[in-house]
């Protein structure tokens, strides 16, 4: 088989991530994107979530239910909405979590979510989809 006859993902897995309440997550959001006559424009849904794992992060534990957050994953464990209802947080639960975290950690100064993570997810979004600004 010739290499450039297939399609390989290639990722680094990350060993220590941040964790929710010792569990992994990922962070969902929401932007509606048109475009009309060439002009793209997006809007940014002000509100997410976070979609978390139903058992603590090991990376000695392979199961999907430690790794993986997808809810068609996640809801065939024992665990699924033990921690959380359908295993989601709210970003303001999140937020909380965050200050929390920070504070007990004397991580000064503090990481806000709404103030430091959103925006630069923002951004990524716009380089994605090629939106200029002003619509956003």
């Amino acid at each position: 088989m010739c290499i450039r006859d297939s399609t390989y993902i290639i990722q680094k897995y990350i060993e220590k991530p941040f964790l929710f309440e010792k569990r992994k997550f990922d962070i969902r959001c929401f932007a509606l994107v048109t475009s009309i006559n060439g002009i793209i424009k997006a809007y940014y849904y002000h509100e997410g979530y976070l979609r978390t794992s139903s058992k603590d992060y090991s990376i000695h534990n392979l199961s999907k239910s430690v790794h993986l957050t997808n809810e068609a994953v996640q809801i065939k464990y024992k665990g699924f909405g033990k921690h959380e209802a359908g295993n989601k947080v709210s970003y303001s639960e999140f937020s909380k979590y965050l200050a929390n975290y920070c504070r007990d950690n004397r991580i000064e100064p503090g990481v806000s979510f709404k103030d430091d993570i959103l925006p630069k997810i923002k951004v990524r979004m716009k380089v994605r989809i090629g939106c200029d600004r002003r619509y956003y």
